[in-house]
């Protein structure tokens, strides 16, 4: 499907980043050109930025809406900073309306109903056909949707993981992932034993580290946005792409360094290995003690 990450380092800057992977239905692909804008990262405010992932029509028409309602706040009141809780509460109510909607025109609207008419009708319906219904409505699920916002506002930097309608706050773990890569990039950041006041520096390249190793799982594109939010409130921006190259330079001179361990690591066990052979002997068969199985 896809990969994003968020991580919050030194208790006050976010690094986020995503590959460019579109899956749409049963359609999923990484576009060939790379020098368009990143599709995954959308800026709601100069603060808090959403990276998304799963069914990219189901994603944009939800945060078509989110982008909105929080730009129409925010021209109305600058002075008010949105909290980033707020705004995941928001993609919440989007979510179920647009959830309400689907479910509606799939299952009520091919009997001639809506949910006020199916309730007020219910007396002329049989118990079997109610129930039937019911189970369709509750049963009932929009394409898998999956979104990380992260952000800084008054209270300090914050990222909230969104899978459906459920929300997770990953604020004192300090890092969230999303999308099939999603195991392999929080293995890397557990492997570091990263938290949220680690240092930008080595956050940075772990962020992009960990976006590298998600490349393994199926459906992880290989191309990489990246995104800062932090240190101050209002400093949220797409990072530049030669910054990009760089990491990626520094991330080729680890691999050598990797393989270069690996090879001396697999040496020592070989030799390890050849000791032990060389220790054992062989011994005649003989059977169980029968006290093993008492």
């Amino acid at each position: 499907m896809t990969v994003c990450i968020g991580a919050i380092c030194e208790g006050h800057t976010i690094f986020g980043a995503c590959d460019r992977m579109i899956t749409g239905g049963d359609i999923q692909f990484e576009p060939a050109n790379q020098a368009s804008p990143p599709s995954k990262i959308f800026m709601l405010t100069n603060s808090i930025v959403a990276m998304s992932a799963g069914d990219v029509g189901i994603q944009r028409e939800i945060l078509g809406e989110l982008v909105v309602a929080v730009s129409d706040r925010v021209r109305k009141e600058p002075s008010n900073w949105w909290q980033v809780k707020d705004v995941a509460d928001l993609y919440v109510s989007i979510y179920d309306r647009l959830s309400m909607k689907r479910s509606r025109s799939a299952v009520l609207a091919p009997l001639g109903l809506d949910e006020h008419s199916f309730l007020q009708r219910q007396k002329e319906m049989t118990d079997p056909f109610v129930e039937e219904v019911r189970r369709k409505l509750q049963n009932f699920s929009l394409p898998n949707v999956e979104t990380i916002l992260a952000g800084k506002d008054t209270q300090g930097p914050h990222i909230y993981i969104l899978i459906g309608s459920e929300v997770i706050c990953a604020d004192l773990i300090g890092f969230g992932a999303i999308g099939s890569g999603r195991r392999h990039a929080q293995s890397q950041f557990m492997q570091a034993r990263h938290d949220p006041m680690s240092k930008d520096a080595e956050t940075l390249f772990l962020t992009y580290l960990a976006k590298k190793r998600a490349e393994i799982a199926p459906g992880v594109g290989r191309f990489t946005d990246m995104v800062k939010v932090g240190p101050e409130i209002g400093s949220a921006a797409v990072i530049n792409r030669n910054r990009i190259e760089r990491l990626e330079e520094i991330y080729q001179q680890h691999l050598g360094r990797e393989a270069d361990a690996w090879s001396k690591a697999k040496l020592a066990a070989t030799q390890y290995a050849e000791e032990l052979k060389r220790e054992s002997k062989q011994v005649e068969q003989r059977p169980v003690p029968q006290a093993v199985f008492s």
